[in-house]
């Protein structure tokens, strides 16, 4: 038997949100990957979030800050590998 952890659910559907928010404001489609990632690091930063008593409001806004972060090195990587 599974037991789904609800702040775990939720840190899990900011990554996803944070995700969509990030193609969508870059234009591009969505790549699951990219959602993966985003969505393991929003659950882990949410874990550590929770440890230090932080409220859920603080996770969206820190899954936000992460999806622009990643955004951000995405676009710089991708301008790199088409200059090199």
């Amino acid at each position: 038997m599974t037991i789904t952890i609800p702040w775990k659910t939720a840190a899990a559907q900011s990554g996803r949100r944070a995700a969509d928010k990030l193609f969508q404001l870059d234009g591009r489609p969505s790549d699951a990957r990219v959602k993966s990632i985003l969505t393991s690091i929003c659950t882990g930063l949410a874990e550590l979030m929770l440890e230090h008593g932080e409220e859920d409001a603080a996770m969206d806004v820190a899954a936000a800050a992460m999806a622009d972060a990643f955004l951000e090195r995405i676009v710089i990587l991708e301008t790199a590998r088409i200059v090199g």
